[in-house]
Protein backbone atom coordinates (compact mmCIF):
# COMPACT_ATOMS: atom_id res chain seq x y z
CA UNK A 1 0.00 0.00 0.00
CA UNK A 2 2.77 2.31 1.12
CA UNK A 3 4.38 1.36 -2.17
CA UNK A 4 1.75 2.56 -4.54
CA UNK A 5 1.01 5.53 -2.93
CA UNK A 6 4.73 6.78 -3.14
CA UNK A 7 4.50 5.73 -6.67
CA UNK A 8 0.86 7.91 -6.94
CA UNK A 9 -1.33 5.45 -7.50
CA UNK A 10 -4.46 5.95 -4.60
CA UNK A 11 -6.47 2.98 -4.80
CA UNK A 12 -9.97 3.12 -6.21
CA UNK A 13 -13.29 4.38 -3.90
CA UNK A 14 -15.32 1.43 -2.98
CA UNK A 15 -19.12 2.22 -3.08
CA UNK A 16 -21.37 -0.27 -0.62
CA UNK A 17 -24.71 -0.81 -0.71
CA UNK A 18 -25.51 1.40 1.81
CA UNK A 19 -24.47 4.21 -0.31
CA UNK A 20 -26.20 2.85 -3.23
CA UNK A 21 -29.97 3.22 -1.30
CA UNK A 22 -28.32 6.96 -0.16
CA UNK A 23 -27.91 7.75 -3.86
CA UNK A 24 -30.97 6.22 -4.82
CA UNK A 25 -33.36 8.08 -1.87
CA UNK A 26 -31.90 11.61 -3.11
CA UNK A 27 -32.52 10.81 -6.44
CA UNK A 28 -36.73 9.25 -5.15
CA UNK A 29 -36.81 12.66 -3.21
CA UNK A 30 -35.32 14.57 -6.33
CA UNK A 31 -37.89 13.57 -8.67
CA UNK A 32 -40.67 13.92 -6.24
CA UNK A 33 -39.72 17.78 -5.47
CA UNK A 34 -39.93 18.35 -8.86
CA UNK A 35 -42.94 16.70 -9.68
CA UNK A 36 -44.86 18.03 -6.35
CA UNK A 37 -43.26 21.62 -7.93
CA UNK A 38 -45.15 21.01 -11.58
CA UNK A 39 -48.35 20.79 -9.80
CA UNK A 40 -47.98 23.42 -7.69
CA UNK A 41 -47.24 25.37 -10.92
CA UNK A 42 -50.14 23.77 -12.70
CA UNK A 43 -52.64 24.30 -9.75
CA UNK A 44 -50.88 28.03 -9.35
CA UNK A 45 -51.45 29.09 -13.11
CA UNK A 46 -55.17 27.37 -12.72
CA UNK A 47 -56.31 29.70 -9.72
CA UNK A 48 -54.69 32.78 -11.27
CA UNK A 49 -56.95 32.18 -14.60
CA UNK A 50 -59.93 31.29 -12.14
CA UNK A 51 -59.38 34.23 -9.87
CA UNK A 52 -59.00 36.66 -13.35
CA UNK A 53 -62.05 34.86 -15.16
CA UNK A 54 -64.54 35.17 -11.64
CA UNK A 55 -63.37 39.19 -11.52
CA UNK A 56 -63.68 39.76 -15.16
CA UNK A 57 -67.55 37.93 -14.95
CA UNK A 58 -68.41 39.88 -11.43
CA UNK A 59 -67.10 43.32 -13.04
CA UNK A 60 -68.90 43.18 -16.07
CA UNK A 61 -71.82 41.73 -14.07
CA UNK A 62 -71.82 45.12 -11.99
CA UNK A 63 -71.56 47.15 -14.85
CA UNK A 64 -74.80 45.28 -16.55
CA UNK A 65 -76.19 45.68 -13.08
CA UNK A 66 -75.71 49.73 -13.33
CA UNK A 67 -76.54 49.63 -16.77
CA UNK A 68 -80.16 48.31 -15.77
CA UNK A 69 -80.29 50.81 -12.76
CA UNK A 70 -80.45 53.75 -15.60
CA UNK A 71 -82.48 51.90 -17.92
CA UNK A 72 -85.36 51.68 -15.39
CA UNK A 73 -84.53 55.44 -14.01
CA UNK A 74 -85.41 56.13 -17.70
CA UNK A 75 -82.38 57.06 -18.93
CA UNK A 76 -80.42 55.15 -21.91
CA UNK A 77 -76.77 54.73 -22.03
CA UNK A 78 -74.76 54.53 -25.02
CA UNK A 79 -74.26 50.82 -26.37
CA UNK A 80 -78.14 50.04 -25.43
CA UNK A 81 -80.42 48.92 -28.24
CA UNK A 82 -84.13 49.42 -28.07
CA UNK A 83 -86.09 46.44 -29.68
CA UNK A 84 -89.63 47.87 -29.15
CA UNK A 85 -92.08 47.04 -26.23
CA UNK A 86 -90.03 47.99 -23.41
CA UNK A 87 -87.19 45.30 -24.83
CA UNK A 88 -83.71 46.77 -24.57
CA UNK A 89 -80.55 44.76 -25.00
CA UNK A 90 -76.31 45.31 -24.07
CA UNK A 91 -73.56 43.80 -23.60
CA UNK A 92 -70.85 44.36 -21.12
CA UNK A 93 -67.13 42.49 -21.59
CA UNK A 94 -66.21 39.96 -19.95
CA UNK A 95 -62.08 38.91 -21.10
CA UNK A 96 -60.97 39.44 -24.50
CA UNK A 97 -62.60 36.20 -25.40
CA UNK A 98 -66.09 36.34 -23.60
CA UNK A 99 -69.06 39.09 -23.14
CA UNK A 100 -72.22 39.59 -21.21
CA UNK A 101 -75.06 39.78 -22.66
CA UNK A 102 -78.21 41.11 -21.30
CA UNK A 103 -81.96 41.51 -22.65
CA UNK A 104 -84.99 43.07 -20.38
CA UNK A 105 -88.03 43.90 -20.79
CA UNK A 106 -89.40 46.90 -18.65
CA UNK A 107 -92.88 47.42 -17.17
CA UNK A 108 -93.43 50.43 -15.31
CA UNK A 109 -91.42 49.93 -12.33
CA UNK A 110 -90.68 46.70 -12.67
CA UNK A 111 -88.22 44.76 -15.31
CA UNK A 112 -87.75 40.68 -16.79
CA UNK A 113 -84.63 39.26 -17.43
CA UNK A 114 -84.77 37.63 -20.53
CA UNK A 115 -81.09 37.05 -20.85
CA UNK A 116 -77.75 37.35 -18.93
CA UNK A 117 -75.64 35.09 -19.81
CA UNK A 118 -71.53 34.99 -20.68
CA UNK A 119 -70.59 33.79 -24.14
CA UNK A 120 -67.54 33.32 -26.04
CA UNK A 121 -66.91 35.97 -28.65
CA UNK A 122 -63.66 35.22 -30.45
CA UNK A 123 -62.81 34.65 -33.68
CA UNK A 124 -62.23 30.94 -33.79
CA UNK A 125 -59.57 32.04 -36.75
CA UNK A 126 -56.24 32.85 -34.62
CA UNK A 127 -52.97 31.65 -36.57
CA UNK A 128 -52.94 30.52 -40.32
CA UNK A 129 -50.60 28.20 -42.07
CA UNK A 130 -49.31 27.87 -45.57
CA UNK A 131 -48.66 24.69 -47.97
CA UNK A 132 -48.13 25.03 -51.53
CA UNK A 133 -45.96 24.57 -54.28
CA UNK A 134 -45.27 27.96 -54.93
CA UNK A 135 -47.86 28.00 -57.96
CA UNK A 136 -50.61 27.29 -56.00
CA UNK A 137 -50.67 28.04 -52.47
CA UNK A 138 -53.61 27.30 -50.21
CA UNK A 139 -53.77 28.97 -46.79
CA UNK A 140 -55.84 26.94 -44.17
CA UNK A 141 -55.96 27.83 -40.65
CA UNK A 142 -54.61 24.64 -38.51
CA UNK A 143 -56.24 25.99 -35.10
CA UNK A 144 -59.71 26.31 -36.82
CA UNK A 145 -59.95 22.68 -38.33
CA UNK A 146 -60.47 20.84 -35.25
CA UNK A 147 -62.80 24.15 -33.72
CA UNK A 148 -64.83 24.52 -37.12
CA UNK A 149 -65.33 20.45 -36.51
CA UNK A 150 -66.45 21.08 -32.72
CA UNK A 151 -68.74 23.78 -34.16
CA UNK A 152 -70.11 21.15 -36.26
CA UNK A 153 -70.90 18.61 -33.86
CA UNK A 154 -72.33 21.31 -31.28
CA UNK A 155 -74.57 22.44 -33.70
CA UNK A 156 -75.66 19.14 -34.85
CA UNK A 157 -76.29 18.25 -31.30
CA UNK A 158 -78.55 21.34 -30.58
CA UNK A 159 -80.36 21.02 -34.20
CA UNK A 160 -81.23 17.41 -33.08
CA UNK A 161 -82.21 17.94 -29.72
CA UNK A 162 -79.61 15.75 -28.22
CA UNK A 163 -79.03 15.66 -24.47
CA UNK A 164 -75.36 15.23 -24.68
CA UNK A 165 -71.99 14.21 -26.59
CA UNK A 166 -69.47 11.76 -26.71
CA UNK A 167 -66.01 12.56 -28.01
CA UNK A 168 -64.11 8.88 -27.01
CA UNK A 169 -61.29 7.69 -29.31
CA UNK A 170 -61.95 4.51 -30.43
CA UNK A 171 -65.66 5.36 -31.87
CA UNK A 172 -67.09 8.03 -33.80
CA UNK A 173 -68.23 11.29 -32.47
CA UNK A 174 -72.17 10.45 -31.19
CA UNK A 175 -74.96 12.55 -30.02
CA UNK A 176 -77.47 10.49 -27.66
CA UNK A 177 -80.99 11.57 -28.88
CA UNK A 178 -84.18 10.18 -26.96
CA UNK A 179 -81.75 8.44 -25.22
CA UNK A 180 -80.04 6.66 -28.37
CA UNK A 181 -77.00 7.15 -28.92
CA UNK A 182 -76.17 7.72 -32.80
CA UNK A 183 -72.91 8.34 -34.49
CA UNK A 184 -72.66 11.74 -36.01
CA UNK A 185 -70.64 11.11 -38.79
CA UNK A 186 -68.35 7.77 -39.88
CA UNK A 187 -64.90 9.13 -38.68
CA UNK A 188 -63.64 7.24 -36.37
CA UNK A 189 -61.80 9.18 -33.52
CA UNK A 190 -58.30 8.76 -33.07
CA UNK A 191 -56.39 9.37 -29.84
CA UNK A 192 -54.92 12.78 -31.70
CA UNK A 193 -58.02 14.00 -32.94
CA UNK A 194 -59.94 13.54 -29.50
CA UNK A 195 -56.75 15.59 -27.70
CA UNK A 196 -57.76 18.19 -30.93
CA UNK A 197 -61.16 18.68 -29.99
CA UNK A 198 -60.58 18.71 -26.23
CA UNK A 199 -58.26 22.08 -26.51
CA UNK A 200 -60.82 23.10 -28.77
CA UNK A 201 -63.66 22.94 -26.25
CA UNK A 202 -61.37 24.41 -23.85
CA UNK A 203 -60.37 27.31 -25.83
CA UNK A 204 -64.32 27.90 -26.58
CA UNK A 205 -64.58 27.54 -22.72
CA UNK A 206 -61.74 29.94 -22.10
CA UNK A 207 -60.39 28.05 -19.73
CA UNK A 208 -56.94 26.62 -18.86
CA UNK A 209 -56.04 22.63 -19.69
CA UNK A 210 -53.59 22.85 -16.76
CA UNK A 211 -55.88 21.40 -14.24
CA UNK A 212 -57.12 18.76 -16.62
CA UNK A 213 -53.97 17.28 -17.51
CA UNK A 214 -52.63 17.61 -13.66
CA UNK A 215 -55.64 15.93 -12.47
CA UNK A 216 -56.74 13.46 -15.35
CA UNK A 217 -60.62 14.94 -15.05
CA UNK A 218 -62.37 18.50 -14.87
CA UNK A 219 -65.99 19.85 -15.11
CA UNK A 220 -66.81 23.24 -16.32
CA UNK A 221 -69.47 25.01 -18.57
CA UNK A 222 -69.67 27.57 -21.25
CA UNK A 223 -72.04 29.33 -23.58
CA UNK A 224 -71.84 29.57 -27.26
CA UNK A 225 -73.92 32.77 -28.64
CA UNK A 226 -76.98 32.30 -30.30
CA UNK A 227 -76.55 28.27 -30.31
CA UNK A 228 -76.81 26.51 -26.21
CA UNK A 229 -75.30 26.50 -23.41
CA UNK A 230 -72.65 23.16 -23.18
CA UNK A 231 -71.30 21.18 -19.54
CA UNK A 232 -68.37 19.44 -19.92
CA UNK A 233 -66.64 16.72 -18.22
CA UNK A 234 -63.19 15.77 -19.54
CA UNK A 235 -60.93 13.13 -18.82
CA UNK A 236 -58.96 10.19 -19.68
CA UNK A 237 -59.64 6.76 -20.45
CA UNK A 238 -56.77 3.99 -21.73
CA UNK A 239 -53.70 7.39 -22.11
CA UNK A 240 -56.38 9.21 -24.59
CA UNK A 241 -58.20 12.07 -23.82
CA UNK A 242 -61.88 11.73 -23.98
CA UNK A 243 -65.39 14.10 -23.07
CA UNK A 244 -69.02 14.33 -22.34
CA UNK A 245 -70.81 17.76 -23.11
CA UNK A 246 -74.57 18.02 -21.83
CA UNK A 247 -76.21 20.21 -24.38
CA UNK A 248 -78.31 22.71 -21.56
CA UNK A 249 -80.99 25.42 -22.63
CA UNK A 250 -80.37 29.27 -22.75
CA UNK A 251 -83.55 29.65 -21.08
CA UNK A 252 -85.54 28.03 -18.14
CA UNK A 253 -87.81 25.42 -20.29
CA UNK A 254 -91.52 25.79 -19.40
CA UNK A 255 -92.69 23.13 -16.61
CA UNK A 256 -95.75 22.60 -18.79
CA UNK A 257 -94.23 21.81 -21.97
CA UNK A 258 -92.01 19.18 -19.56
CA UNK A 259 -95.01 17.72 -17.91
CA UNK A 260 -93.83 18.39 -14.63
CA UNK A 261 -96.85 17.45 -12.22
CA UNK A 262 -97.93 20.83 -10.35
CA UNK A 263 -97.71 18.87 -7.10
CA UNK A 264 -93.83 19.21 -7.82
CA UNK A 265 -93.96 22.79 -9.10
CA UNK A 266 -96.10 23.49 -6.05
CA UNK A 267 -92.89 22.64 -3.81
CA UNK A 268 -91.96 26.36 -4.74
CA UNK A 269 -94.18 26.97 -1.84
CA UNK A 270 -92.31 25.32 1.01
CA UNK A 271 -90.31 27.62 3.35
CA UNK A 272 -88.45 24.96 5.61
CA UNK A 273 -87.50 21.15 4.90
CA UNK A 274 -86.02 19.13 2.59
CA UNK A 275 -86.72 18.33 -0.87
CA UNK A 276 -84.93 15.89 -2.40
CA UNK A 277 -84.86 14.88 -6.15
CA UNK A 278 -83.59 11.65 -7.41
CA UNK A 279 -83.49 9.65 -11.04
CA UNK A 280 -80.60 8.17 -12.58
CA UNK A 281 -77.82 9.81 -14.62
CA UNK A 282 -79.71 11.94 -17.61
CA UNK A 283 -82.86 11.74 -16.03
CA UNK A 284 -83.79 15.04 -15.82
CA UNK A 285 -83.21 16.05 -12.27
CA UNK A 286 -81.35 19.36 -12.54
CA UNK A 287 -83.96 20.56 -15.07
CA UNK A 288 -86.56 19.86 -12.55
CA UNK A 289 -84.83 21.62 -9.65
CA UNK A 290 -84.41 24.58 -12.11
CA UNK A 291 -87.85 24.59 -12.83
CA UNK A 292 -88.93 25.20 -9.01
CA UNK A 293 -85.93 27.34 -8.47
CA UNK A 294 -87.36 29.55 -11.34
CA UNK A 295 -90.54 29.84 -9.72
CA UNK A 296 -89.36 30.52 -6.07
CA UNK A 297 -87.31 33.44 -7.92
CA UNK A 298 -90.26 34.85 -10.02
CA UNK A 299 -92.85 34.40 -6.96
CA UNK A 300 -90.67 35.28 -3.44
CA UNK A 301 -88.67 37.92 -2.32
CA UNK A 302 -85.61 35.69 -0.35
CA UNK A 303 -82.06 35.01 -1.06
CA UNK A 304 -81.50 31.89 -2.92
CA UNK A 305 -77.57 29.66 -3.06
CA UNK A 306 -77.03 27.24 -5.72
CA UNK A 307 -73.77 25.11 -5.21
CA UNK A 308 -73.49 23.29 -7.90
CA UNK A 309 -70.81 21.50 -10.42
CA UNK A 310 -70.42 22.92 -13.22
CA UNK A 311 -73.42 25.58 -13.27
CA UNK A 312 -75.91 24.62 -15.80
CA UNK A 313 -78.82 26.68 -15.45
CA UNK A 314 -78.62 30.15 -14.97
CA UNK A 315 -80.80 32.12 -12.75
CA UNK A 316 -80.95 35.88 -12.70
CA UNK A 317 -82.79 37.79 -10.28
CA UNK A 318 -86.30 38.42 -10.62
CA UNK A 319 -88.21 39.20 -6.80
CA UNK A 320 -85.48 36.77 -5.15
CA UNK A 321 -81.50 37.29 -5.06
CA UNK A 322 -79.52 34.34 -6.14
CA UNK A 323 -76.38 33.50 -6.22
CA UNK A 324 -74.55 30.90 -8.08
CA UNK A 325 -71.39 28.92 -6.30
CA UNK A 326 -69.79 26.86 -8.70
CA UNK A 327 -67.78 24.05 -7.07
CA UNK A 328 -63.88 24.29 -7.63
CA UNK A 329 -64.15 27.89 -9.10
CA UNK A 330 -66.47 30.08 -5.96
CA UNK A 331 -65.68 27.27 -3.33
CA UNK A 332 -63.41 24.22 -2.45
CA UNK A 333 -66.61 21.51 -2.17
CA UNK A 334 -70.01 20.78 -1.18
CA UNK A 335 -69.10 20.51 2.53
CA UNK A 336 -67.32 23.76 2.86
CA UNK A 337 -69.78 25.52 0.81
CA UNK A 338 -72.56 24.16 2.59
CA UNK A 339 -71.17 25.12 5.55
CA UNK A 340 -70.32 28.60 4.53
CA UNK A 341 -73.45 29.05 2.79
CA UNK A 342 -75.59 28.86 6.19
CA UNK A 343 -73.35 32.16 7.27
CA UNK A 344 -74.54 33.81 3.94
CA UNK A 345 -77.93 34.27 5.64
CA UNK A 346 -79.99 31.97 2.39
CA UNK A 347 -83.38 31.05 2.40
CA UNK A 348 -83.28 28.67 -0.24
CA UNK A 349 -80.14 26.10 -0.61
CA UNK A 350 -80.24 24.40 -4.03
CA UNK A 351 -77.35 21.55 -3.87
CA UNK A 352 -76.45 19.98 -7.04
CA UNK A 353 -75.53 16.72 -5.24
CA UNK A 354 -75.13 14.68 -1.77
CA UNK A 355 -71.68 12.52 -2.00
CA UNK A 356 -71.18 11.90 1.59
CA UNK A 357 -72.74 11.32 5.20
CA UNK A 358 -71.33 14.62 6.42
CA UNK A 359 -72.57 16.73 3.50
CA UNK A 360 -75.78 15.04 4.37
CA UNK A 361 -75.43 15.35 7.47
CA UNK A 362 -74.82 19.06 7.17
CA UNK A 363 -77.31 19.55 5.24
CA UNK A 364 -80.23 17.98 7.15
CA UNK A 365 -79.00 20.56 10.03
CA UNK A 366 -79.89 23.71 7.37
CA UNK A 367 -83.29 22.23 6.71
CA UNK A 368 -83.62 22.05 10.76
CA UNK A 369 -82.65 25.30 11.18
CA UNK A 370 -85.56 27.15 9.20
CA UNK A 371 -84.10 26.85 5.79
CA UNK A 372 -85.83 25.08 2.22
CA UNK A 373 -83.11 22.94 1.02
CA UNK A 374 -83.46 21.09 -2.63
CA UNK A 375 -80.85 18.60 -3.17
CA UNK A 376 -80.48 15.71 -6.15
CA UNK A 377 -79.27 11.83 -5.49
CA UNK A 378 -78.33 9.56 -7.90
CA UNK A 379 -81.63 6.74 -6.83
CA UNK A 380 -84.41 5.43 -7.93
CA UNK A 381 -87.32 5.71 -6.34
CA UNK A 382 -88.64 6.96 -2.81
CA UNK A 383 -87.28 4.33 -0.62
CA UNK A 384 -84.27 3.74 -2.48
CA UNK A 385 -83.51 7.36 -2.07
CA UNK A 386 -84.13 7.12 2.14
CA UNK A 387 -82.20 3.99 2.46
CA UNK A 388 -79.47 5.52 0.74
CA UNK A 389 -79.36 8.37 2.97
CA UNK A 390 -79.27 6.40 6.18
CA UNK A 391 -76.99 3.36 4.90
CA UNK A 392 -74.40 6.58 3.80
CA UNK A 393 -73.24 6.48 8.05
CA UNK A 394 -72.16 4.55 10.00
CA UNK A 395 -74.86 1.86 12.11
CA UNK A 396 -73.81 2.96 15.33
CA UNK A 397 -75.99 6.62 13.91
CA UNK A 398 -78.51 5.71 11.43
CA UNK A 399 -81.29 5.28 14.65
CA UNK A 400 -80.23 8.94 15.51
CA UNK A 401 -80.29 9.84 11.62
CA UNK A 402 -83.41 8.01 11.30
CA UNK A 403 -85.17 10.15 13.44
CA UNK A 404 -83.97 13.41 12.32
CA UNK A 405 -84.64 12.62 8.86
CA UNK A 406 -88.18 11.90 9.71
CA UNK A 407 -88.62 15.36 10.77
CA UNK A 408 -86.60 17.73 8.20
CA UNK A 409 -87.65 15.52 4.84
CA UNK A 410 -90.92 17.23 3.16
CA UNK A 411 -90.95 15.52 -0.43
CA UNK A 412 -89.30 13.42 -2.24
CA UNK A 413 -89.58 13.07 -6.02
CA UNK A 414 -88.11 10.51 -8.17
CA UNK A 415 -88.10 11.04 -11.47
CA UNK A 416 -87.55 8.76 -15.28
CA UNK A 417 -86.93 9.10 -18.82
CA UNK A 418 -89.43 7.02 -21.36
CA UNK A 419 -89.42 7.23 -24.77
CA UNK A 420 -92.64 8.00 -25.94
CA UNK A 421 -95.06 7.28 -29.31
CA UNK A 422 -92.90 9.55 -31.30
CA UNK A 423 -89.89 9.18 -30.50
CA UNK A 424 -88.99 11.27 -28.14
CA UNK A 425 -89.16 11.73 -24.41
CA UNK A 426 -91.26 11.93 -21.78
CA UNK A 427 -90.98 11.98 -17.76
CA UNK A 428 -92.55 9.51 -15.18
CA UNK A 429 -92.55 10.67 -11.60
CA UNK A 430 -92.70 9.49 -8.32
CA UNK A 431 -93.58 11.62 -5.72
CA UNK A 432 -93.85 11.27 -1.84
CA UNK A 433 -95.12 13.79 0.54
CA UNK A 434 -94.62 13.92 4.32
CA UNK A 435 -97.27 12.57 6.75
CA UNK A 436 -97.39 10.86 10.17
CA UNK A 437 -97.60 7.70 8.54
CA UNK A 438 -94.55 7.85 6.69
CA UNK A 439 -92.64 9.75 9.29
CA UNK A 440 -93.82 6.77 11.60
CA UNK A 441 -92.41 3.92 8.79
CA UNK A 442 -88.95 5.95 9.15
CA UNK A 443 -88.51 6.62 12.46
CA UNK A 444 -89.04 2.86 12.98
CA UNK A 445 -87.16 1.49 10.05
CA UNK A 446 -90.09 0.28 7.93
CA UNK A 447 -89.06 1.65 5.30
CA UNK A 448 -90.84 -1.43 2.96
CA UNK A 449 -94.27 -0.02 3.76
CA UNK A 450 -93.65 3.46 2.07
CA UNK A 451 -94.83 2.56 -1.05
CA UNK A 452 -98.09 1.02 -0.01
CA UNK A 453 -98.46 4.34 2.03
CA UNK A 454 -97.69 6.56 -1.30
CA UNK A 455 -100.34 4.32 -3.16
CA UNK A 456 -102.97 5.49 -0.43
CA UNK A 457 -101.85 9.01 -0.21
CA UNK A 458 -103.21 10.23 -3.61
CA UNK A 459 -105.62 12.29 -1.63
CA UNK A 460 -102.22 14.56 -0.44
CA UNK A 461 -101.00 15.17 -3.33
CA UNK A 462 -98.82 11.93 -3.34
CA UNK A 463 -98.01 9.53 -7.25
CA UNK A 464 -96.75 6.42 -7.29
CA UNK A 465 -94.33 5.61 -10.56
CA UNK A 466 -96.52 3.11 -11.56
CA UNK A 467 -99.97 5.48 -11.55
CA UNK A 468 -97.87 8.03 -13.44
CA UNK A 469 -97.06 5.82 -15.72
CA UNK A 470 -100.37 4.73 -16.23
CA UNK A 471 -101.35 8.12 -16.88
CA UNK A 472 -99.36 8.12 -19.82
CA UNK A 473 -100.20 4.94 -21.26
CA UNK A 474 -104.20 5.99 -21.14
CA UNK A 475 -102.75 9.23 -22.31
CA UNK A 476 -101.56 7.83 -25.99
CA UNK A 477 -98.35 9.00 -24.80
CA UNK A 478 -96.27 5.60 -24.41
CA UNK A 479 -97.01 1.99 -25.62
CA UNK A 480 -98.38 -0.45 -23.43
CA UNK A 481 -94.61 -2.26 -23.90
CA UNK A 482 -93.24 0.55 -22.89
CA UNK A 483 -95.56 1.36 -19.48
CA UNK A 484 -94.37 -2.39 -18.69
CA UNK A 485 -90.63 -2.31 -19.17
CA UNK A 486 -90.55 0.81 -16.72
CA UNK A 487 -93.09 -0.48 -14.26
CA UNK A 488 -91.86 -1.15 -10.79
CA UNK A 489 -94.36 -3.66 -10.45
CA UNK A 490 -95.58 -4.69 -14.08
CA UNK A 491 -98.18 -7.68 -13.18
CA UNK A 492 -100.14 -5.40 -11.15
CA UNK A 493 -100.30 -2.34 -13.82
CA UNK A 494 -100.98 -5.15 -16.61
CA UNK A 495 -104.15 -5.73 -14.09
CA UNK A 496 -104.67 -1.98 -14.03
CA UNK A 497 -104.19 -1.82 -18.18
CA UNK A 498 -106.78 -4.26 -18.80
CA UNK A 499 -106.86 -6.52 -22.12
Amino acid sequence: MRARMREGKNPAPMVGGSSLLVIFAVLCLTVFAMLSLTQTQADRRLARNSWSAVTGYYQADCQAQEILSQLRAGERPDGVTAEGEGVFSYACPISDAQTLEVRVRLTGESHEILAWQAVFTADWRTRAWTCGTGAHDFIFDKEAIPMAELMDYLTQAVERRASDLFFVAGGSASAKVEGQILPLDDERLLPPKTEELLRAIYQLAGRDMDGFLARGDDDFSFSVRGLARFRVNAYRQRGSMAAVVRVVAFEIPDFQALHIPPQVMDLAGLTYGMVLVSGTAGSGKSTTQACILDRINRTRNCHIITLEDPIEYLHRDQKSIVSQREIAIDTQDYLSALRACLRQAPDVILLGEMRDHETIQTAMTAAETGHLLIATLHTRGAVNTIDRIIDSFPPAQQAQIRVQLSSVLRTVVSQQLLPDVDGEQVPAFEVMQMNSAIRSMIRDGKNHQIDNAIAAGSSEGMLTMDQSILALYQAGRITRETALNYADNPEQLRRRMGN
